[in-house]
């Protein structure tokens, strides 16, 4: 019998009386720990975004400054990087937290 017949896979399935039951207070403590680690590697990649926004809000101001065309088209490429950071941190606070409303 092969391990893809699906009368092997039903063999493998466990029956309610092999399954230990879980305790609530566990999996919620396994959750929690979970959520803490994926916070504790999250802040690190948004304060960098942050940090990369700061930086292309500069060399837009940068290359605004010059005012000749070919500066422009660079200044506009640097914005619209700051307006796509915007959007994804926007868009992480709504998942993070639903209720906040983002300003238009």
């Amino acid at each position: 019998m092969s391990e893809f017949d699906p009368q092997y896979q039903h063999d493998k399935v466990p029956s309610p009386s092999e399954v230990s039951p879980v305790d609530p207070n566990t999996l919620i403590d396994k959750l929690r720990k979970a959520n803490a680690a994926s916070v504790a590697r999250t802040a690190p990649l948004l304060k960098m975004l942050g940090q990369c926004r700061q930086q292309f809000s500069l060399y837009g101001e940068h290359h605004r400054a010059k005012g000749t065309d070919e500066a422009n088209q660079k200044a506009e490429v640097n914005e619209g990087l700051v307006r796509q950071i915007d959007t994804t941190l926007a868009d992480f606070r709504k998942r993070e937290d639903p209720t906040e409303e983002t300003p238009e």
